[in-house]
């Protein structure tokens, strides 16, 4: 689609971030109870790093070799941590499962927060082709700065579990996801040269 393969490990990183936000969901519709509440918001958190992974991996390896078997095991080791993490997340006692992941929480969002930084230096120390509109090349930055202030929020509600300030980093959260949905579907009417300021 774009010719660019660094690009995959960018659209990777999108599906693992909405796919989060899925489980934000199930721990809001059925997460009543604490194998539940904690499973679902570890598999969030683990997700949401990945996901912020694979797009700050993808402005690093911009002028750099990211070959297909690179990001392939990328993916697979992706999905065996995060097996292997839910796995041992159930099989050890809940209190200590419970204990666990409220301790980590903050550090995951904390490392989200670095990635995003360096995605949004990257972003905006990327020049521009002459042939994109800037308001439409401004989507990605916007974007990011915004799933930036979410994990800043994301933060704080690890430290203090606030439940207002839960729906207001998820509500950040999607705003941030809808201008990077705009700036792909720009991606995909455009020609593959264009793509490459993303």
């Amino acid at each position: 689609m774009t010719q660019l393969s660094f690009l995959i490990a960018f659209f990777l990183g999108f599906l693992l971030l909405e796919s989060s936000f899925t489980f934000v969901l199930i721990n809001r519709l059925v997460g009543n109870t604490g194998t539940l509440y904690h499973g679902t918001f570890w598999v969030q958190e683990m997700l949401q790093t990945a996901a912020f992974a694979f797009m700050a991996s993808a402005y690093y390896f911009k002028n750099k070799e990211l070959t297909n078997t690179r990001i392939a095991t990328y993916v697979i080791a992706t999905i065996i941590i995060t097996t292997i993490s839910v796995i041992a997340f159930l099989s050890i006692p809940p209190e200590l499962a419970f204990d666990l992941r409220t301790i980590s929480s903050p550090y995951f969002y904390l490392a989200n927060l670095a990635l995003l930084s360096y995605t949004v230096y990257r972003v905006n120390a990327t020049p521009f082709s002459q042939k994109l509109i800037k308001s439409k090349s401004l989507l990605v930055p916007a974007g990011f700065m915004i799933l930036a202030l979410s994990q800043i929020l994301w933060i704080y509600w690890g430290f203090t579990d606030l439940n207002d300030i839960l729906v207001l980093a998820n509500a950040l959260y999607v705003m941030g996801l809808a201008p990077l949905t705009a700036a792909l579907l720009l991606i995909l009417r455009r020609r593959p040269t264009f793509a490459e300021v993303h």
